[in-house]
Parts: C-alpha cells; structure tokens; sequence
C-alpha cells in the first residue's frame, strides 16, 4: 500500500513541481525586468529602490486578484 501512494505521491510532484517553477521563475523575470528598466530609462537611480517598485506592484496586483476572487466567495458562502 505504502508504495502506491508512494507511486501517486511521485506522480503529482512530477507535475506540480514544473507548475511551481514556470510561476516562480515568471515572477522573477518579471521583476528583474521591471527593474532593469527602471534603472537603463533613469526613472530610478537605486537598484534596490528598482527591485522593491516591481515586488510591490506585483503583490498589490496579487491582492487585488485575490480579493477579487474572495469576496464573492465569502459574500456567497457567508462569514461570521
């Protein structure tokens, strides 16, 4: 039994795994991007100042989205 689920548990990680790192790795692009282009345009002199701008527009676009999603789900389904 143990290697069933050891088989099933192999299976799903196998295509977890790529999910996790295409979105992991998209996020950082994207940062890294942003902040390049901040930097090379002269909008900001900082790096460090170039790299927190994209992480912090990236999670309010996070927050946003999620909120989007979760207020009709908790609208619908009630909450005490």
């Amino acid at each position: 039994m143990a290697d069933f689920f050891a088989t099933i548990i192999d299976f799903v990680r196998g295509i977890i795994e790529p999910i996790f790192r295409f979105i992991f790795e998209s996020i950082l692009w994207v940062i890294i991007f942003f902040r390049d282009l901040l930097v090379q345009t002269g909008i900001v002199d900082s790096v460090i100042t170039a790299t927190v701008i994209p992480i912090v527009v990236l999670l309010g676009i996070f927050l946003v989205l999620v909120g989007w999603i979760w207020g009709p789900i908790r609208r619908t389904y009630g909450s005490d």
